[in-house]
């Protein structure tokens, strides 16, 4: 403890590794600042160390040589570029081309001066290092590797090949965002509206293998029918609606599904779906619903807008009217007042009369116990159907509205 606190109390001598100033701190000290040119440095083992990273350099003040002070303006460029000055504005055209061309031939001249000294050394490679009696012949000048604009005469054009490697905006554009998005950057930057000929000729390169997403058809069926639990009413609603509201009478309606896992004596009024999983027991109450898939154990009173499917066993009171009606193999279901449908599949037993003003399909594990009235019987083998069969072509089986409601367009 006393150790430590004796340590934190020491003070060491450092000194700056930019001026060399000398001065005391604390011995725990890990950086510091110079007091005498203000640097920064870090403290590691006693010594002072410069941070590592990009350090700014000193300012020199820069001034024009004395000889080029007392010169005017012209004489001060004439002496720089080694050119001649224009002494009027008119002239500053052919002044700039002069200009260009004193900088193109100190630039070829440097070129020829490089290519000479690549020859000499080469040539002295070749003779190995042997000194020959005879004085060495000259060097000729290697061609200048410069472009033929950079070779031309004084008197050419120095502007005449500006802009000669300039490439297309089609050329541009080919493989950029824009080309992608089919030139939607160029409509919208042009304020362009209907599309032109060109771009609707013009195709996007796109990777290999790519399909395209199909575009949502206008006009398509986002709807569904829902009827009124008081009158009858038939309207359509938007599929992601979670309620809605009569047209003809004004009643609340919920689009809400429901799923019953396990025993259920409460009354559900939705016209969403209804699901009675097999650990599921509904009895005693009223279900009013769009959907409705039975594999759990049901007693009680049905109203279903949609489809009836039964995976099990069950006794429906009331009379029961749906859209379309299943019953599972090896299912025995009881209609005591009937059900009311427009297509029917029977693979299990059915005890009731069935009304049907489309076709009963009585599969050859199906029985049906009671009066089937449809369009159409269809009867397999192996299925059995006890009772009274009448077909009448012009049955329907639609819910009427009931009396006592104005409508919209009344």
């Amino acid at each position: 403890m006393f150790g430590s606190f004796s340590q934190r109390r020491r003070q060491i001598q450092v000194n700056c590794p930019a001026c060399g100033h000398e001065q005391t701190e604390p011995g725990l000290a890990v950086s510091s600042f110079c007091r005498s040119c203000g640097q920064h440095f870090r403290i590691e083992k006693g010594v002072a160390i410069l941070p590592p990273g990009i350090r700014p350099s000193g300012i020199v003040p820069v001034s024009e040589p004395e000889e080029t002070r007392s010169l005017g303006l012209a004489e001060t460029i004439r002496a720089r570029t080694g050119g001649s000055v224009p002494t009027s504005s008119a002239d500053g055209e052919a002044s700039g081309q002069t200009w260009l061309k004193g900088a193109r031939d100190r630039r070829q001249e440097t070129k020829r001066e490089q290519s000479t000294a690549t020859a000499g050394k080469k040539n002295r490679s070749k003779k190995g290092g042997k000194r020959d009696s005879q004085p060495a012949e000259p060097v000729a000048a290697a061609p200048s590797t410069a472009p033929a604009e950079d070779l031309a005469g004084p008197d050419a054009d120095p502007l005449a090949n500006l802009g000669k490697d300039a490439q297309p905006a089609e050329a541009l554009k080919h493989g950029s965002m824009s080309a992608m998005l089919g030139g939607v950057i160029e409509r919208l930057a042009s304020g362009a509206g209907p599309e032109t000929e060109e771009s609707q000729t013009f195709r996007p390169k796109l990777p290999p293998g790519f399909q395209p997403v199909e575009p949502r058809r206008r006009g398509a069926a986002q709807t569904r029918p829902v009827r009124c639990f008081e009158c009858n009413h038939l309207q359509l609603v938007p599929l992601v609606a979670t309620s809605t509201q009569c047209a003809r009478c004004s009643i609340y309606i919920s689009l809400v599904d429901h799923v019953i896992t396990g025993p259920w004596s409460q009354n559900i009024r939705t016209r969403g779906n209804v699901t009675v999983k097999r650990r599921g027991n509904v009895s005693g109450c009223d279900i009013a619903c769009h959907n409705l898939e039975v594999e759990g154990k049901i007693n009680a009173s049905v109203d279903c807008s949609g489809d009836a499917v039964f995976r099990n066993s069950g006794r429906v009171m009331g009379s029961m009217h749906c859209r379309h009606l299943e019953v599972a193999k090896k299912c025995d279901v009881i209609f005591p007042q009937g059900v009311m449908t427009e297509s029917a599949d029977i693979e299990g037993t059915v005890l009731g009369n069935i009304t049907c003003s489309g076709t009963i399909r009585i599969h050859k594990t199906g029985r049906v116990e009671g009066n089937a009235t449809a369009r159409s019987v269809d009867l397999k083998d192996g299925g059995v159907l006890s009772g009274r069969m009448s077909i009448q072509p012009n049955i329907d089986v639609t819910l009427p509205e009931k009396k006592g409601y104005l409508r919209d367009d009344d």
